[in-house]
């Protein structure tokens, strides 16, 4: 990536610190942001920051601090380059027009205004391969008709480019003009007819190899009109490509910014326009009055050791309260969560260990106070003393052991009862049925169940080992330690009055869910109703997005609390977390 340049400028210092109003970087910064928080005015200022003072009139292009890719882009491509001077095609590829050059490569207004510069980037093109092609002319002449290998220019750089970029399709590189056919064809077909991903790959291409040298090239929405699978391709191919140069990526697709590994991540909180009376005038400058040309609220995300980059991005990308839960994008957990809390930015973050340490990485952001992070994690074997000091924490765990066991409470059987015109005298019988069918499915597996909660007693145990020094005999003491504690007999003993008493007929049955998981639940019930337990829990998904009373009744189970921790927990959670992180520096080096 570049090195001559190991800073990028900003318009004004971040929040929190009067004095951090740069970001250092090896060569590439993403920037993200919701919209309205102000991302195309940055590119707008990091372009130039005169741009923003449009009473001013007219800037000299030289007066450019940057070469920017607008997201207002047309990608009509010309079927014909016309011929001319390089030097002449350059300067209007760098105007971005060819009118009177202005403050911005952008037409019209310079923040969102449009670029139409596809022809004036493929005359720039073929105007360096002529200049080229004149050049070998001239050498051959000298060298009385042996000047070498010629020199590679861009569309030579290009071409290659797009080879790997895109496989299935040849270019071909003609007289001014670009052709394209399928790998497995031999008819050429006119560039323009290219799809609009192919047709903003190679704007893109040719853009960023154009660019000045060492240039600072700013690009806004980098994935636009790019399908996922060659985003990432593209980019490492011309940041790759163009070393000498300074990538900022002004995004908010949060994929694409995680996609820029050890990049720093900018965000922008919200951008505020300055006052009338504050208007630049044509004495003042960005760097002696910052004010005058607007106020971006941002800060560099952090890089916490204990959760992904891309989480970090994501959170720090919305305004709303954010509950870390377990499972993936397309989990059972993600669609109960979204539809009873709509309030919340549900993230599922893995497993329950990941969501832990997500909620408490977040939960020492202190700086960040925008941000109001919690937990969300099944019950499972938990005993009551453990529960209670996750929740010190906001990680809280479901009443039930399961997500699932939520689509199992009477109020989800009854409401699908209802859906389903069951006559409202009968459902009572049927509910008693269901539950009576539910705990003798799970009497059959008894045995099972209270050796599996013993072994996960025994496994907590033994991951809260913690040794005191960094010798051998200090790890064997803690490990000896914790197999002392570790009673079987007692711990097996424990486990099989929880499940003795669950499966009693006068226990409740939502105490019961709390104490098993187990697939044959739900398809226990759905057996009741003559359907499959997929279909049963697609159609509770369904009644939970359209049945509000229930919606109420199972969010009121859920044990999210409101108030935020005392300060006790808060430095307990500090002093946690910082033990967890001085153990994986100290793994880390072993």
């Amino acid at each position: 990536m570049a090195t001559q340049t190991s800073t990028l400028p900003m318009p004004n210092p971040s929040r929190g610190s009067s004095s951090v109003n740069e970001i250092a970087h090896s060569g590439v910064v993403v920037v993200v942001g919701a919209n309205g928080s102000g991302k195309s005015r940055l590119g707008t200022w990091l372009e130039n920051p005169r741009s923003l003072a449009n009473h001013m009139g007219p800037a000299p292009a030289g007066d450019r601090e940057s070469y920017r890719i607008g997201a207002q882009r047309l990608l009509q491509l010309p079927g014909l380059a016309q011929r001319m001077d390089s030097d002449q095609a350059n300067t209007i590829l760098r105007q971005g027009t060819d009118s009177v050059p202005g403050p911005s490569r952008v037409q019209g207004d310079p923040v969102v205004g449009q670029t139409n510069d596809f022809p004036a980037l493929l005359n720039a093109l073929f105007a360096e391969r002529n200049k080229h092609a004149n050049e070998y002319y001239e050498a051959g002449k000298r060298s009385g008709g042996t000047p070498g290998v010629p020199n590679e220019d861009s569309l030579d750089r290009l071409e290659q480019l797009w080879d790997r970029i895109f496989p299935q399709r040849k270019l071909e590189i003609g007289n001014h003009q670009v052709s394209a056919r399928p790998r497995n064809s031999k008819t050429f077909y006119p560039a323009a007819q290219l799809s609009d991903g192919e047709r903003v790959g190679f704007y893109l291409i040719g853009h960023v190899l154009m660019a000045p040298a060492q240039a600072r090239i700013v690009i806004d929405e980098p994935e636009l009109h790019l399908h996922p699978s060659i985003q990432t391709t593209l980019w490492n191919a011309l940041e790759g490509a163009r070393t000498d140069c300074t990538f900022v990526y002004i995004t908010h697709d949060l994929a694409f910014a995680a996609s820029r590994s050890g990049a720093p991540v900018v965000v922008l909180f919200d951008y505020a326009a300055p006052a009338p009376e504050l208007t630049p005038t044509s004495q003042t400058t960005p760097s002696e009055e910052p004010a005058r040309y607007g106020y971006w609220d941002w800060q560099l995300a952090p890089r916490s050791e204990l959760i992904p980059t891309e989480a970090v991005i994501k959170i720090l990308g919305t305004r709303r309260p954010t509950l870390f839960i377990e499972g993936g994008g397309s989990s059972l957990d993600l669609a109960v969560y979204e539809t009873l809390l709509p309030d919340k930015h549900v993230v599922p973050a893995g497993n329950c260990e990941q969501v832990e340490k997500a909620t408490r990485a977040f939960r020492i952001l202190t700086s960040l106070h925008h941000i109001d992070a919690a937990g969300l994690i099944d019950k499972d074997d938990r005993e009551q003393a453990q529960i209670a000091k996750l929740q010190r924490h906001r990680i809280y765990c479901l009443p039930v052991a399961g997500v699932e066991n939520l689509l199992a409470l009477p109020e989800c059987i009854r409401a699908y009862m209802q859906s389903m015109n069951i006559p409202s005298d009968e459902q009572e019988n049927v509910l008693l049925r269901v539950q009576e069918n539910v705990k003798n499915a799970m009497k059959t597996i008894r045995t099972k169940a209270i050796a599996d909660r013993a072994q996960y007693a025994i496994r907590r145990r033994f991951q809260s080992v913690r040794r005191t020094g960094n010798k051998v005999d200090d790890l064997a003491g803690a490990l000896q330690n914790v197999i002392d504690e570790a009673r079987p007999e007692e711990i097996y003993g424990n486990a099989a009055r929880t499940i003795d008493n669950a499966l009693m007929p006068t226990t409740d049955f939502t105490e019961f869910l709390g104490v098993f998981r187990n697939k044959a639940i739900l398809t226990r019930i759905a057996d009741q109703f003559g359907i499959s337990r997929e279909a049963y829990k697609d159609a509770m998904i369904a009644l939970l997005q359209r049945d509000s009373t229930l919606r109420s009744s199972l969010r009121r189970r859920l044990p999210i609390a409101e108030e935020s921790p005392g300060p006790e927990a808060a430095v307990l959670l500090q002093q946690e977390t910082s033990q967890a992180i001085a153990d994986d520096a100290s793994s880390s080096q072993t």
